[in-house]
């Protein structure tokens, strides 16, 4: 979460979502313990917590019903799947989301190096459309944080 903070910035909205699999779940998202304090308690920054019997219908369903008139979210941020052991399940919501038009950043973060010097950024786009000045928002956002400012 705190990575998104600095994606966001002093003016945007972070919504961060915990889902834990529970495969005796009735119901997609159980109502109890939905609301969590952030240990990164910051403006404009919403945790919640939700059980779910598979994290990625979780993840599809709240891509498909979040938000409210005037507020609707444009961005998902979430960790690459590397050891996913069920990668078909990942690439089908990549595409559900694509076809949702979210604007998606996958992060392959390594635990033990971290971000490393925070030197670099690398940015991959299908070079057309507003892609590329999307990115470079998000680039200027990171590098006005006091993490990355160097």
């Amino acid at each position: 979460m705190s990575f998104g903070t600095k994606l966001v910035g002093r003016l945007g909205l972070l919504s961060n979502f915990d889902l834990v699999e529970d495969q005796t779940t009735k119901v997609i998202f159980a109502k109890r313990e939905q609301a969590i304090k952030s240990p990164e308690r910051s403006k404009g920054v919403f945790t919640r917590k939700y059980s779910c019997k598979d994290v990625y219908t979780g993840i599809e369903r709240i891509a498909e019903t979040y938000g409210f008139s005037g507020l609707e979210p444009n961005t998902i941020l979430m960790g690459w799947a590397r050891y996913s052991g069920t990668p078909r399940k990942f690439s089908q919501l990549i595409n559900k989301l694509q076809l949702l038009d979210y604007s998606l950043l996958l992060m392959d973060y390594d635990q033990a190096a971290g971000f490393g010097h925070k030197q670099r950024i690398d940015i991959w786009w299908e070079g057309k459309g507003r892609h590329l000045t999307f990115a470079m928002t998000i680039c200027r956002f990171l590098v006005t944080s006091d993490d990355w400012q160097q």
